[in-house]
């Protein structure tokens, strides 16, 4: 005598359900829950990178200044460049809000990183958005920050060889 009938029912069902469970464990799956935090490269970590990108290419880094956009909307350019008007400004999650239309479209999304804005004043600004440059803070570490670091780093060196190529002002 079965003391336990749904028991049986329940045995009978295991196998099916272990297999739809690893169904949802395959090996390209990606992390899920805490442990895949994506994180933005913090702006206080990413001007010291702008500027040491900025002398290795052999130019001397400035300090930011304000500028003001066509539309009237005031820009801070985090680092400039000495004897230039032309100077990088690190848009992070809040500056994107706040300017809203004042900044061009992101055409390609994270991917088209490289983005110049003319300022009214003839400065060129360099547009680097703060979610261009994610790394992994959970345990997956499909991204370090280190290769964060190094993605701006080389961005800004880009953006830095293209103005001495192009002598801008």
């Amino acid at each position: 005598m079965n003391r336990r009938p749904g028991m049986a029912r329940i045995v009978a069902l295991f196998p099916l359900l272990a297999a739809t469970a690893a169904l949802g464990c395959g090996p390209d799956e990606p992390a899920r829950g805490p442990d895949s935090a994506m994180r933005v490269l913090d702006e206080r970590r990413a001007v010291p990178i702008i500027q040491q990108a900025v002398a290795a290419e052999r130019v001397a880094p400035a300090a930011g200044r304000d500028v003001t956009l066509a539309g009237g909307e005031r820009l801070r350019i985090d680092v400039g460049v000495r004897d230039h008007a032309y100077g990088i400004a690190y848009i992070t999650e809040q500056e994107r809000i706040t300017l809203g239309r004042a900044l061009p479209p992101r055409q390609g999304g994270a991917e088209q990183r490289l983005r110049l804005l003319p300022a009214a004043d003839g400065s060129i600004v360099l547009l680097l958005y703060e979610d261009s440059y994610r790394f992994d803070a959970g345990k997956a570490h499909r991204a370090s920050v280190a290769a964060a670091e190094l993605e701006l780093e080389r961005d800004v060196r880009d953006f830095i060889i293209h103005a001495q190529a192009n002598r801008l002002p």
